[in-house]
């Protein structure tokens, strides 16, 4: 992904063509790109919306297509608004987000998997220019996957971290 560059917009990035110079493999690399495009929805768009510590229910039952991929339902996204606290010298509003019990389905090369993600995190969102100063996000995937020649599936467990951050200087 070294030097690669695109315009943020969920939609384009969904698109079937958009990673038509990417391997048929490459779903971490992919997700990269998803999580940012959610971090930034998440955190700038339903941020006129959010109300100190009252959830706000976003992505209900919500399928995902992921082109080449498989598809992704959301069940039931939840937004909290929890807090202040500072981030790269900016006054941040800090944004707990969760989404559990999403069924996830992949086919790809042969290989199947049959899944539930469970997902949360933090956004940091500066309140002067709204960027995103900071992201985390936990993943958990468990379920079944089937490799080409296998006859049955086998078990699949899958925990990811990541986090978001500005580059410095960019």
């Amino acid at each position: 992904m070294e030097g690669f560059r695109y315009r943020n917009d969920m939609g384009a990035t969904l698109a079937p063509d958009f990673f038509k110079s990417f391997p048929p493999t490459a779903v971490m690399e992919r997700n990269l790109v998803w999580d940012t495009g959610m971090f930034e929805w998440f955190g700038q768009g339903f941020f006129d919306r959010l109300q100190l510590n009252q959830p706000l229910q976003i992505l209900n039952n919500q399928d995902v297509n992921m082109p080449a991929i498989g598809t992704f339902h959301n069940q039931n996204g939840i937004l909290e608004y929890v807090g202040l606290s500072q981030r790269n010298g900016q006054q941040c509003a800090v944004i707990d987000y969760r989404a559990f019990l999403n069924p996830v389905q992949l086919a790809m090369s042969g290989m199947t998997m049959q899944a539930r993600s469970d997902y949360w995190g933090e956004i940091w969102v500066s309140l002067a220019t709204k960027q995103i100063e900071y992201a985390t996000i936990n993943e958990e995937v468990n379920g079944e996957l089937k490799l080409p020649g296998q006859d049955a599936a086998q078990p699949l467990s899958v925990f990811r971290v990541g986090s978001f951050e500005p580059v410095a200087g960019k």
